[in-house]
């Protein structure tokens, strides 16, 4: 934790020198943006007590539902020439490890012809359902054990290539998932070369009118949870989503996910995700969700999530969401989430 505040706060005194020393011209070239979210979220398991939670959730802390009801992000951008450095500092309210940690620090060179190198701490390419609360459609996260889709933790080098109607990715990682196995972003230390080796892939395909089709796999070339058996074998990941605008309204979606060694179990499973979104108007919208894991994680074997999430967008810069959702896995009590949460971006 020393390490990390240490950090942070070299962070922010060189973004402090930055605006102090720098002139009109450089200040005016330095971006911030960013969100706050913040919910009310309430869950109960059958033959259990109840859970609730204002404005103080991180992660799974719930139990059964993976959410995204807390949290603020606040990211600087500065370009000079045809390099371009990120920053994204993060904070959730009652993680485990630490609140308040560093998301994103990479730069990006601009080659020209279409072609960009990237190489720092940056997002990978895996799961339909956005990390940022702003471009999700739900609270929680339709994969109900969500464990095969990478955290944001990887670090490495990514070379970038875009054309019209398709782009394409290739990194070159320490890891797919961190040393506790996938836990939340910044809660776990990130694996290290001497621990770990990996390399993802993604090709996404726009060419086709209001079509987006995506395609992504990845290698780690051995497991992350210490003192299992499964550590030594390694994990493949393949990950394949298609959207569909069928008109200005209406945008229905598809994902599918594998692993070969899921969650460090050393045994395969898969996930599929299912969702539909109606727009009834310039501010009313609603999402559909159906969301299926078949495969072990902890004592969830199985799982089906069903939602309903309907939203009412504010202004440009703040919207209301709600959600109900119900769990159901095999051999365990069936539960339901409820959530509120007020979304602001600047």
């Amino acid at each position: 934790m020393t390490t990390l505040k240490t950090t942070l706060t070299a962070t922010a005194a060189s973004l402090l020198a930055l605006a102090v020393t720098a002139s009109a011209a450089d200040v005016s070239s330095v971006q911030i943006s960013g969100y706050v979210v913040a919910s009310y979220q309430y869950e109960k398991t059958q033959n259990a007590k109840s859970n609730d939670s204002l404005f103080n959730t991180g992660g799974a802390n719930l139990g059964n539902f993976l959410s995204s009801g807390d949290e603020a992000r606040l990211n600087f951008s500065s370009k000079y020439g045809a390099v371009t450095g990120n920053v994204s500092l993060f904070y959730v309210p009652n993680l485990a490890v630490s609140e308040f940690g560093l998301l994103d620090a990479y730069v990006t060179w601009d080659a020209g012809s279409g072609w960009s190198i990237q190489g720092g701490k940056f997002y990978g390419p895996f799961g339909y359902e956005a990390f940022d609360s702003p471009s999700m459609n739900a609270i929680t996260y339709g994969n109900a054990v969500a464990t095969l889709i990478p955290s944001n933790d990887n670090v490495g080098v990514q070379a970038n290539y875009k054309d019209n109607g398709w782009a394409a990715t290739v990194g070159l990682l320490d890891s797919l998932y961190n040393t506790a196995g996938n836990g939340f972003a910044i809660a776990d230390k990130d694996a290290e070369l001497k621990d770990t080796k990996a390399i993802d892939a993604s090709f996404t395909y726009t060419a086709i009118k209001d079509v987006t089709l995506f395609a992504a796999v990845g290698y780690q070339d051995k497991g992350t949870v210490a003192a299992t058996d499964s550590t030594k074998k390694s994990i493949a990941l393949y990950d394949l989503w298609g959207s569909y605008n069928i008109n200005s309204s209406l945008t229905a979606a598809l994902e599918y996910v594998y692993s070969s060694n899921a969650a460090d179990t050393g045994k395969s499973g898969s996930q599929w995700l299912g969702t539909v979104t109606y727009a009834l108007d310039k501010q009313w919208s609603a999402a559909l969700r159906v969301g299926r894991d078949q495969h072990v994680a902890g004592s969830v074997n199985n799982a089906t999530q069903y939602t309903i999430a309907p939203a009412y967008k504010v202004n440009d810069h703040f919207s209301v969401r709600a959600e109900y959702s119900h769990l159901s896995a095999n051999g365990q009590p069936s539960a339901n989430y409820f959530g509120l949460q007020g979304v602001f971006t600047f």
